[in-house]
């Protein structure tokens, strides 16, 4: 039996009742009222109800007035100081804005399909009507994935109607309708975001910060980890644990391992239920790593830093075209010295703590690490606990490497191999002979569609304690703390091990290899490295300075790549709503988002390289940049994903130089 969206809103209205989503938060929904009002600054400070207490409208209205106000300001203090006086919207803000979470539905595919249908013909199953009874269920509902296609619309459809957003004939919404969208595709362009939000001065009683639990991605085992550390009694009970001080000067001040552990900008958590859904991060923070910054020729940064810190070192290795792994790595660690690690899971993450699920023979090399002389050592050493278990804890190591999917060199591309002299600081960065190749739109394919990868290549460049993964940056206790050329010993000792064990077992193919770093003496050296990545069609290089860790974006790692460029002709273009600084003021403008080119026959999008100014002028005036030619600058081509075999489209595209006609110079 089917009931259509009428007589849904009927039903909210009388006497009959609708099973809400999530039994625990059934309760009365209040959609009678014809909120008339605007969002003239609404007073919400005193109001201690959630998002999930107000009425949809009056939660769209709140959001809307918070929208409206925080867009005209600029300060990021006060941005959060107005964000504050809507503590019933906090859940809600959260729960969108964390880094992880996905609606998997745009409004301009709703808006489409909105426009498209009947809406006398929009039905749902009475029997099993998922009706989520605020946006928090919704959102949550659409992140889980159980409804896709034209159930999902329908489904947010119904919602809109019920709640009043929208008429029976789905016209009107106006401004609640619009907020909805932006909500929607978790943007209210207003110029703020995670970030903010975790500054946020919440009054107290205003609601803790949420964690996002769908039914795919539950809060079990390994539960957040703790601290383990030698503590200190109080005198009240409470437990002291000792410093654990941040290496790096630059480095917030924590007073204990428990504040440095759980800080508001690191703060994160592993939930899973299943390793193959593992998520690594909830929350507002953002599981993030070690990544690097831009360097060019002539490498002035490399000798400027030299003359910061006359000891400082720096190590160069070549930069693969793979796909960023970290490997989780949990031990089950008996509190007796005598009894051996056993393995108590593997999780392999992206470096934005995304689940990779193709990598099981990887897993079957990698759990030989059990048997690791040192890694008992280094496991007592990290004061983070993943798990706490009976006679015993369980501890995560972390490998930092790349996978790659290896192919044979095509004819060409042994052609132009470089030959280095026999002890030049090239020659170290790759074996000469190599007659193989990185395929990265193989491992990417592989990795997205959770392809079982049967002979990946896994270079590891970092050996790292899940204590500095966690607060992102190296911590001042005895075996932690190391520097990278330490941390490349140790990465060394590790995989020499894992050759050793694995050739002991008959395994011919060995999967995890160290990925060569030649310590670099003169910017000589890496001139000649250059000139054999280029040659050889490398990526490009990776310099790392002999620091301690630090899991974010810094200078400390710097990357060298190689751009191409070449003219092309702008075929269309695409605009949608930008938050822009024009004249240092930021505001929502219609603005151009990206261009459209063909290469080699085929379409591709570029959005990147255009000044604010430009993006206005093109969305008013298409006429001045549809038809003319553009300078393109790209790192290489590569195989477009989903096109079918021989498309090829452009790998970090952007526009260098938008010309009057075509290039004269």
């Amino acid at each position: 039996m089917t009931l259509p969206v009428r007589a849904l809103r009927s039903a909210i209205h009388g006497s009959r009742s609708i099973r809400p989503l999530f039994a625990s938060s059934a309760r009365p929904v209040n959609v009678l009222a014809d909120d008339t009002r605007c969002c003239n600054h609404f007073n919400y400070s005193s109001s201690t109800s959630s998002s999930s207490q107000l009425s949809v409208r009056d939660t769209l209205l709140q959001m809307a007035d918070l929208n409206y106000r925080v867009s005209e300001e600029n300060s990021k203090i006060l941005k959060a100081q107005i964000i504050s006086e809507y503590p019933a919207l906090r859940p809600l803000l959260e729960m969108i804005y964390q880094p992880s979470f996905r609606t998997h539905l745009s409004s301009s595919s709703l808006s489409k399909y909105m426009s498209s249908i009947d809406p006398s013909q929009i039905t749902l199953s009475e029997h099993d009507l998922p009706m989520p009874a605020n946006l928090q269920e919704l959102f949550q509902l659409l992140g889980s994935r159980k409804l896709t296609g034209n159930a999902m619309n329908n489904l947010v459809i119904s919602f809109l109607v019920i709640h009043g957003v929208v008429s029976d004939n789905l016209k009107g919404g106006g401004e609640t309708l619009d907020t909805f969208e932006r909500l929607l595709d978790r943007n209210l362009v207003a110029g703020f975001g995670a970030r903010t939000l975790l500054t946020v001065p919440w009054p107290e009683g205003s609601g803790s910060s949420t964690t996002l639990e769908n039914d795919n991605v539950q809060s079990s085992s390994p539960p957040s980890s703790s601290v383990n550390t030698t503590s200190t009694s109080t005198g009240n009970g409470a437990s002291s644990p000792p410093s654990l001080a941040p290496v790096t000067s630059s480095a917030p001040t924590m007073s204990s391992a428990s504040d440095l552990l759980t800080s508001p900008v690191s703060t994160f958590s592993t939930t899973f239920s299943d390793k193959k859904t593992a998520s690594i991060g909830t929350g507002l923070s953002k599981f993030e790593v070690a990544l690097g910054k831009s360097i060019e020729a002539p490498f002035k940064e490399l000798e400027q830093g030299k003359k910061k810190d006359p000891d400082l070192k720096w190590y160069a290795s070549r930069k693969l075209d793979g796909v960023r792994v970290l490997s989780l790595l949990d031990f089950y660690v008996p509190a007796s010295h005598g009894e051996p690690l056993k393995v108590a899971d593997v999780t392999f993450v992206s470096r934005n703590g995304n689940p990779f699920t193709s990598l099981a023979e990887l897993e079957k090399q990698l759990v030989h690490l059990a048997e690791f002389p040192q890694l008992r050592d280094w496991l007592d050493k990290d004061p983070l606990i993943v798990e706490e278990r009976d006679g015993g804890v369980v501890k995560r190591l972390v490998l930092d490497g790349e996978v790659c999917v290896m192919r044979p060199k095509r004819p060409e591309e042994k052609s132009a191999v470089y030959i280095p002299s026999p002890d030049s600081p090239e020659s170290a960065l790759w074996k000469q002979d190599d007659d193989l190749v990185e395929d990265f739109s193989a491992a990417v394919s592989a990795l997205r569609r959770s392809m079982p990868i049967t002979h990946p290549a896994y270079f590891l460049f970092d050996v790292l304690s899940w204590a500095e993964v966690s607060v992102k940056i190296a911590i001042k206790e005895p075996g932690l703390g190391k520097a990278f050329g330490a941390r490349i010993q140790d990465g060394k000792e590790l995989t020499a091990f894992l050759d050793d064990r694995l050739k002991r077992s008959g395994v011919e193919e060995k999967m995890t290899r160290f990925l060569p770093q030649w310590e670099v003496r003169g910017i000589q050296e890496v001139e000649g490295m250059v000139e054999r990545a280029a040659q050889e069609q490398w990526e490009g290089l990776i310099i790392r300075a002999n620091k301690p860790y630090k899991g974010t974006r810094s200078t400390d790692i710097r990357k060298f790549k190689k751009w191409k460029d070449a003219e092309y002709e702008v075929k269309s273009l695409e605009t949608n709503r930008m938050r822009l600084s024009i004249n240092g003021v930021f505001d929502e403008h219609v603005a151009m988002a990206n261009i459209w080119i063909e290469h080699k026959g085929h379409p591709v999008s570029i959005g990147s390289g255009f000044t604010a100014e430009q993006r206005l002028r093109f969305a008013e005036k298409p006429e001045e940049i549809i038809g003319k030619q553009v300078t393109v600058e790209y790192f290489s081509e590569s195989q477009a994903e989903d096109r079918g075999k021989g498309v090829m489209s452009l790998r970090f595209p952007r526009v260098k130089k938008v010309w009057e006609g075509r290039r004269d110079i």
